[in-house]
């Protein structure tokens, strides 16, 4: 059975874009969020640092180790899955350790807790992890409503133009 009806195939059609656009639309606006957060993070750290310096002291325990990032799955292309995940980046490396660009901190079931990142995060940086989680958690949860009409309204389209 394949989609006949022009009508049907136009509505598949638009139901994917919309999908597309508003999935564009809460990426951009988690962009925003982070690019927040990591300048933030970045002017904090630096202050810090330049503090160890002006003391001596290269205790480099004080500085900030988490933030947020956003990442599309490429394996899909554009319309590939968004995550929104907190990434744990180390201070410096150990010895005969490679290079890593982030260690990314697993969610729970029910999402990323205050628990879970406080274990990560510096005290002086999990008020700021409190409030911009509060701001991404119903945007990730959004993403994932889109993501699975997407799949959903892919998997009819499949359904419905290969069978004959």
């Amino acid at each position: 059975m394949t989609i006949d009806i022009p009508l049907l195939q136009e509505t598949v059609t638009q139901q994917l874009e919309l999908c597309q656009r508003q999935t564009d639309e809460l990426a951009e606006e988690a962009q925003m969020i982070i690019d927040s957060y990591f300048t933030w993070w970045k002017f904090e750290n630096q202050q810090r640092l330049n503090l160890q310096k002006q003391s001596g002291n290269s205790n480099a325990t004080e500085l900030g180790n988490v933030a947020p990032r956003i990442r599309r799955r490429t394996d899909q292309g554009e319309s590939g899955k968004l995550y929104i995940e907190w990434v744990e980046y180390p201070n410096g490396r150990r010895k005969g350790e490679a290079r890593r660009w982030g260690n990314v901190i697993k969610p729970t079931a029910r999402g990323y807790t205050e628990k879970q990142l406080a274990t990560k995060a510096t005290a002086w940086e999990m008020e700021r992890v409190s409030c911009v989680e509060a701001e991404l958690k119903p945007i990730r949860e959004l993403l994932d409503v889109i993501h699975a009409q997407r799949v959903a309204i892919a998997r009819f389209q499949r359904k419905h133009t290969t069978e004959e």
